[in-house]
């Protein structure tokens, strides 16, 4: 199965390969917009261009995104499927996203006419009131087939969320922080080659939206997030090839570990004098960039495997600083090193520290991911 986690066939890219990344790029990305001062394409073929008050926007500590306010700002980036011409057939189109506001339509993005046009005729990431009141990906073929996220809009303002919408093999997909939340059977694909244009923050019909959107990447497969074990996936995450991860067991009576083999690359942290109420473990040292942090519940009998995903994120960290990760409450804070054990001193400029909190109520699996292509990267 394909794995995205956002950008991860591009992981192993470091951010300072950002200016040639379109030599590195990968063949299945069609565009990709950081948004981090501009609106170039990193693969070098569809400048975007910004419409309205359209601009970008840091907040504290963040790296720069888009800003659109819900009145007539966009990007638009042409047909990103001609020059050269790339598969119809099946795609996807991921982002981040913090919205400001939820009016009854708004669109993330989609491709059709220029705005203005009144028709779009391909993809559509947003909401459709005609259709459904959730936040929904649709595909024209002859009407649009939806798959519905039964997720209201405003249950994603105020925070930076991730969405996806597919197209292809599978049907139409819609899926929300890395969960496959709604699906359409069509398996058809975009009908119109030579439509006008993709628009970045609205559509044909001025439906606008209002927030902070960045990391868009348009791809010409089918994209999808890993519900298999975490063992085995050569394209997740750059630390070594392969996600950090462990598989925690503090409940009343167990010994803080697993009991079985683990299968790599997942770790199994033993009990190294921690007690039940000093549950503090080391983790990975990190390069300095911004990551995820995916938890869950162990799945019965399957050591280093979870049924029960959460991503937590994207958190920044700096080098030269250590953080601990709360597994049960999935928070993050920056913490003093001899918080965490008396033998440790500060980390070096060039790594950050990370340790977890191991949870005593279920077992527990937890993996980190470089958050490459999110808003945060700086």
């Amino acid at each position: 199965m394909k794995i995205m986690l956002i950008l991860t066939s591009l992981a192993v890219l470091a951010a300072s390969t950002i200016a040639t990344a379109s030599e590195e790029m990968t063949d299945e990305i069609v565009a990709l917009y950081y948004f981090d001062g501009d609106a170039d394409d990193a693969t070098g073929r569809h400048p975007g261009e910004l419409f309205g008050d359209a601009s970008f926007f840091a907040e504290e500590g963040y790296a720069q995104a888009l800003k659109v306010d819900g009145d007539g700002d966009y990007v638009r980036v042409g047909n990103v499927h001609q020059n050269p011409t790339r598969d119809l057939s099946q795609g996807s189109i991921e982002m981040w996203i913090k919205l400001e506001s939820a009016p009854t339509d708004f669109v993330l993005a989609a491709s059709g006419r220029e705005y203005g046009g009144c028709f779009d005729d391909g993809f559509y990431l947003g909401t459709h009131s005609s259709y459904s009141k959730n936040l929904v990906f649709m595909i024209w073929s002859g009407g649009w087939k939806v798959a519905d996220s039964g997720i209201a809009p405003e249950d994603l303002m105020g925070e930076w969320r991730h969405v996806m919408g597919t197209w292809g093999p599978r049907g139409v997909e819609i899926w929300v922080d890395g969960i496959l939340r709604g699906t359409n059977p069509h398996t058809g694909g975009l009908t119109n080659t030579n439509y006008s244009t993709v628009l970045i923050g609205t559509d044909s019909w001025k439906s606008d939206a209002h927030g902070l959107m960045g990391g868009v990447v348009i791809y010409d497969i089918q994209s999808s997030f890993s519900d298999e074990s975490v063992d085995g996936s050569e394209e997740m995450g750059p630390i070594g090839g392969k996600p950090k991860c462990a598989d925690f067991d503090c409940r009343e009576d167990a010994p803080c570990q697993s009991s079985y083999p683990l299968p790599s690359p997942v770790v199994d942290y033993m009990d190294i004098g921690a007690s039940k109420t000093d549950r503090y473990t080391a983790g990975p040292l990190l390069g300095p960039g911004t990551y995820l942090i995916w938890s869950g519940k162990r799945a019965s009998g399957e050591i280093g495997v979870s049924d029960d995903w959460k991503a937590y994120g994207p958190f920044t960290l700096t080098g030269g600083k250590s953080y601990l990760f709360d597994v049960w409450s999935g928070t993050l804070a920056e913490v003093d090193p001899w918080m965490l054990s008396s033998m440790l001193n500060q980390a070096s400029p060039d790594v950050a520290r990370l340790w977890y909190k191991r949870p005593t109520a279920d077992p527990h699996v937890v993996c980190v991911e470089m958050a490459f292509g999110s808003p945060y990267l700086e």
